[in-house]
């Protein structure tokens, strides 16, 4: 190859790698590479080391007057404060910064436009793109943390990375988070996204937790599982309560829905009834109530009827020989058709009869409920029987199966694997539990007087306690309720009970003299009182406190409102500007021009 070929050739290797831009006596460079058109030989190279834009950094050394640096730190390896424009990197040198319009001792203090200076006052602070994808369709920024609090409407903010995506499921949004979706849809309130309806979430709304359904669809409600169930003849419900039924039924008192031909409960899984109102009859032909007070009725205080032949009796009653209603037997005191109470050796049960149990001590309704020492309790024989070692520590058996074990004496639990009686006070993990799974390492029911902690399933005396330390002690209340540390209670954390504890409202924790929150559930800070307060949709502060509230409808239709001590808080009256009646968070203290209390608009 001729000399002039391999001058080509350089030359070539020069254009190619022309994105790096060397020069000799520039930026700290005594030589450059001729292949890579990068620096291979810096000034003082115990300071500076060729970078990759062909020029030089700092060598984890700080020189005070040296690479645009006029101050170091105390340990001498990073500068402290830099000239005009540039900031401390982690070489020991300084770095230009392009978006810094205004800085001074090494700290910018305005950014050019187009870039937003992120990071906490007093500390180390830089000039960011407002056109990264962190910051698009943001609608406001948290400059602190340098990531995006709200998007723009029809964005919404994950609660991963926060930024801004279009969410195609969303059908209803509010401050840049989805809060409704489509049909088929339910609202992930943790990812803050809307995810396709599976078995476990069937019939719901919106989960908070992602793990357990908070709001179902209308016309069902969360049972003790929370899963939500259809409610019988309700066509729209919420908060466990029917608020409208189906065509033909009516709401009661009791929330349920009732029929208006003397239907008192229909079955949760047909149209149909399944228990009659007092003074009627089911017949099961045509599932219809009717009248059983007619006098000489062959039906007269019937309850259910099948095949023209009653098959049970209203309470107070019992079939005779003679397929009848008839009023109780071994009677001593009775009182417009109902026994009071029996003659000797006999117990007065549910039904209304007098039944006797030979070495039974006490008996509730019409079942023995304590046999003499010795014995336990035939559930389907309904008498005393000698206890053996299969029945060891046993109260009474089973009403399907009398060879098994269904209840135990006091301070013992049944294990449901072998149905036998074990010593409840050996496992701390069943302390007061009276039920244990088929599997042995979970209670599944406590004793009289305790509650199951809904995580980790040990008995505790603290009522909706999630976890539990001991039978004693509640380590966290479930959702929506505050654990108040001093007292060990859990208190629901929505409602105010009294002006005097109002440090529950929004908590999940209160300190150790139960005198203010210590910590409190998502969204919500405390305030210099020691409560809980929500001030990110505040568009108006004075002196720290929230004067009035941004506009938009909350979940369920809520309304938000101005409170001097709470900030924002949720509240039923569309057009109230704020509420500060303590007593009621609920009640509006004053409202837009053109509403009042009827929640409608003038």
């Amino acid at each position: 190859m001729s000399i002039y070929s391999i001058i080509l050739f350089f030359y070539f290797l020069k254009i190619v790698f022309s994105i790096n831009n060397c020069k000799e006596n520039l930026n700290y460079c005594t030589h450059c590479n001729i292949l890579t058109n990068l620096c291979s030989k810096c000034e003082k190279p115990e300071i500076l080391i060729p970078d990759e834009k062909g020029g030089c950094k700092g060598a984890n050394k700080c020189f005070s007057g040296k690479h645009f640096c006029n101050e170091c730190n105390d340990e001498g390896t990073l500068c402290k404060i830099c000239e005009k424009n540039y900031y401390p990197d982690d070489n020991g040198g300084c770095t230009y910064s392009e978006g810094c319009e205004i800085s001074y001792m090494g700290e910018c203090l305005k950014c050019k436009d187009g870039f937003a200076l992120i990071g906490k006052v007093n500390e180390l602070r830089i000039c960011r793109s407002l056109l990264i994808d962190n910051f698009k369709n943001c609608k406001e920024i948290n400059y602190e943390i340098g990531s995006c609090k709200t998007c723009e409407e029809g964005y919404y903010l994950t609660s991963s990375d926060h930024k801004c995506i279009k969410e195609n499921n969303c059908k209803e949004s509010l401050f840049g988070n989805c809060i409704s979706c489509n049909s088929g849809y339910y609202y992930d309130k943790q990812e803050n996204k809307c995810k396709l309806k599976d078995y476990d979430f069937l019939y719901c709304q919106q989960t908070i937790n992602g793990k357990d359904c908070d709001i179902c669809d209308d016309g069902y409600f969360l049972d003790e599982n929370n899963i939500c169930v259809q409610t019988p003849f309700c066509l729209k419900s919420a908060n466990l309560k029917c608020e409208k039924c189906i065509s033909d039924y009516i709401l009661a008192d009791n929330f349920v829905c009732t029929t208006t031909n003397n239907c008192s409960i229909g079955s949760q899984f047909t149209s149909l009834c399944s228990i009659c109102q007092v003074g009627y009859y089911l017949d099961k032909k045509d599932f219809k109530c009717k009248s059983n007070l007619e006098e000489n009725n062959p039906l007269k205080h019937c309850h259910v009827v099948e095949n023209n032949e009653c098959i049970q009796c209203e309470y107070g009653y019992y079939l005779g020989e003679d397929v009848k209603c008839t009023n109780t037997k071994q009677c001593a005191e009775s009182e417009n058709g109902r026994c009071l109470s029996c003659s000797k050796d006999y117990y007065l049960g549910l039904d209304n009869k007098c039944i006797n149990v030979e070495r039974c001590i006490y008996s509730n309704y019409d079942t023995c409920t304590e046999c003499e020492e010795g014995y336990y309790y035939d559930k389907l024989n309904k008498t005393c029987l000698e206890i053996t070692q299969q029945f060891m520590n046993c109260k009474s058996s089973c009403y399907d199966d009398n060879n098994k074990c269904c209840e135990c004496k006091d301070n013992y639990y049944l294990f449901q694997n072998d149905s036998l009686c074990y010593d409840n006070t050996k496992d701390p993990r069943f302390a007061k539990c009276i039920y244990v799974d088929l599997l042995g390492n979970k209670c599944s029911k406590c004793a009289e007087g305790y509650y199951l902690g809904k995580e980790d399933l040990k008995c505790c005396k603290v009522q909706n306690c999630k976890i539990v330390e001991d039978e004693n002690t509640c380590l966290e209340c479930t959702e929506l309720f505050c654990l108040d540390v001093k007292k060990q209670i859990c208190v629901d954390n929505d409602l105010l009970h009294d002006i005097n504890d109002k440090m529950y409202i929004a908590c999940n924790r209160t300190n150790e003299e139960g005198t203010a929150c210590e910590q409190c559930i998502n969204g919500y800070t405390i305030n210099e009182n020691g409560l809980c307060s929500d001030n990110d949709i505040c568009e108006e502060k004075k002196d720290g406190k929230c004067l009035k509230c941004k506009d938009g409808v909350g979940e369920n239709g809520y309304f938000y409102c101005a409170n001097e001590i709470f900030g924002c808080l949720e509240n039923a009256d569309e057009g109230c500007l704020r509420c500060d009646n303590l007593t009621d968070l609920y009640e509006c203290t004053e409202y837009k021009e053109g509403y009042n209390k009827t929640n409608s608009e003038l």
